[in-house]
């Protein structure tokens, strides 16, 4: 079975540029694989999983979590976990990397010498901005520059 779905089970409930899914992966026995198979009676237990958190993870079913993965598959999109071989070698390095990358256009290598540019703003973003944001993007994107998000809301 391809783990894709339990890593956006887990940065559900761990939230966006939470370290908990990578500690998981290289922690927990058998992975972010075993972490799922372990159920509720074992995460109440773990001092790394909170109140918020263990309501997340059973609140949020696998089966949501494929019904997310599936809509990304029909948007075009690629989906990378660290699991995966093309998932960005310099992310893999940093203190918080994504559990999960959403890529929308041509993969290729994605550590090519190319600017890598984030655009951020406010979380509750007026359509104005929110538009502003996607002219930016689009041209930084025409410009050759790989346009990344973290998926969070707002710009």
């Amino acid at each position: 079975m391809d783990n894709t779905a339990i890593w956006v089970w887990l940065q559900n409930a761990f939230g966006e540029g939470s370290k908990t899914p990578w500690y998981i992966y290289r922690h927990f026995p058998g992975g972010v694989k075993g972490f799922y198979r372990e159920g509720a009676a074992c995460w109440c237990t773990l001092k790394y999983v909170t109140e918020q958190q263990l309501q997340a993870l059973v609140s949020f079913s696998l089966r949501a979590a494929e019904v997310r993965l599936d809509y990304a598959y029909r948007m075009g999109w690629w989906v990378l976990t660290p699991e995966c071989e093309k998932y960005p070698e310099g992310l893999r390095n940093i203190s918080d990397p994504p559990a999960v990358l959403y890529i929308k256009g041509e993969l290729g290598p994605l550590c090519a010498l190319r600017p890598w540019v984030a655009l951020a703003g406010a979380r509750k973003a007026s359509p104005a901005s929110l538009e502003a944001a996607r002219r930016l993007g689009h041209q930084l994107a025409l410009g050759g520059a790989a346009v990344v998000s973290g998926m969070a809301p707002g710009v």
